[in-house]
């Protein structure tokens, strides 16, 4: 078996899989294990322009992230948080917990470090991988019966096109270029967004910035106590190159604009053959959120953002462990569209 990056999905589906007896191979595009809560790599940052394998390779972490869910839905059935930690803890704690799981099971003669997949596809039955060692250029090929993509949905970021945008000749950033709240003093900044990012990177400039522009689609306004200079918009109408004009016509001068639109699913190394279809926003053809409904041996795991996210990972590794020995069936392939369509 494969799996497909190092995080808390691969991880676990590592871990279990293990348990099984399954052998596998755990590859990782990164010099280290942790996937969003990796080990951070911050020469990027120095760069006014990034491509997007750079992108990808920008860790999302900024300086006072913390959890955004309890500790206790954040850990795996077998390794406990340290009980005298903050209910919501740093990242710092949560890349040593991965850290402690890692070495507590002895996955690491299992993980190939920097090896970037760049080609999947099937054949007669067989899964065929083709890796790049990313430190000499080595492309290797590997034939596997199957395959778990545990490579999450926060690497790509997502930035929505709108009317302006290229004209407005001040900042303009992903939240994943977000560090701290000092580069933004005495800026009017706008936040576009809000989702947790959004929402906890206002709270946190706030007391740097002039003042802090929310704009969101929500019909209804927030009904909890921000700060004074909070605050709320409807959606961006149009850029000018100093200001933004909203929908209901309103405006402001802005100096930044920082992105919290979330990320877009990217897995093209997956050819035609693997049975599924990849857009933005998701990812088609699988039963359960999980499944490749043509070839039951591909599945996905930890793919979709949801509240206890951590816990339904561990739920779809175990899942993943006893399907892939026969200890669990499958409906028909007619039964599993039908369900996928009734979503």
């Amino acid at each position: 078996v494969a799996i497909i990056g190092a995080g808390h999905a691969g991880l676990v589906t590592a871990r279990h899989l293990k348990d099984c007896s399954i052998e596998f191979d755990l590859y990782e595009r990164r010099n280290s294990i942790g996937g969003v809560w990796r080990d951070r790599e911050e020469s990027l940052l120095d760069k006014e322009e990034l491509s997007e394998e750079e992108m990808i390779a920008l860790s999302p972490i900024y300086d006072n992230l913390r959890t955004n869910t309890p500790m206790d839905a954040m850990q795996f059935d077998d390794l406990e948080y340290n009980c005298e930690m903050d209910i919501f803890a740093p990242w710092t704690e949560i890349n040593k917990y991965l850290k402690t799981y890692f070495a507590k099971f002895s996955l690491q003669k299992h993980i190939l470090f920097q090896s970037e997949v760049i080609k999947v596809s099937r054949k007669n039955g067989i899964w065929k991988l083709c890796s790049r060692h990313l430190p000499t250029g080595k492309v290797i090929e590997k034939d596997y019966n199957a395959l778990v993509i545990c490579t999450g949905h926060e690497e790509v970021p997502f930035i929505p096109q709108l009317e302006g945008a290229s004209l407005f000749q001040g900042l303009q950033i992903h939240s994943k270029r977000y560090r701290h709240p000092s580069h933004y003093l005495n800026q009017n900044v706008l936040i576009i967004g809000l989702g947790p990012s959004g929402i906890d990177i206002a709270l946190q400039i706030s007391p740097t910035v002039k003042t802090v522009y929310v704009s969101h689609r929500k019909k209804e306004t927030l009904k909890a106590t921000f700060p004074e200079n909070f605050v709320e918009k409807p959606e961006v109408k149009t850029f000018t190159d100093n200001s933004v004009i909203f929908v209901d016509e309103s405006s402001a001068k802005i100096d930044t604009v920082i992105y919290c639109t979330g990320y877009t699913f990217k897995c093209d190394y997956l050819d035609e053959s693997c049975g599924v279809t990849i857009g933005d926003q998701y990812v088609r053809n699988l039963y359960k959120g999980m499944i490749c409904i043509e070839h039951p041996t591909l599945l996905f795991c930890g793919l979709y953002k949801l509240f206890f996210g951590i816990v339904l990972r561990e739920m779809q590794a175990k899942f993943a462990a006893k399907l892939l020995t026969g200890k669990v069936s499958l409906p028909s392939k007619e039964k599993m569209y039908k369900y996928t369509q009734s979503w």
